[in-house]
């Protein structure tokens, strides 16, 4: 890896992000199949609800 490679790695690392596993549901739509965008190395991804309704909802959460 070159060392901007790893200067974003070492950064992502710091600030990793925590979610709730409602907060996911939600803006997956309960994990639906629909919006399941492939299978990475830590297991499925799936694309988000990117909508004002489900920014209120996933931030309240």
């Amino acid at each position: 890896m070159n060392n901007v490679s790893m200067d974003m790695v070492s950064a992502l690392r710091k600030s990793s992000l925590n979610f709730k596993y409602s907060t996911l549901a939600k803006a997956t739509g309960s994990f639906d199949a629909a919006n399941k965008l492939g299978e990475g190395g830590f297991g499925t991804v799936y694309k988000i609800r990117e909508d004002n309704d489900c920014r209120n909802d996933c931030m309240n959460d």
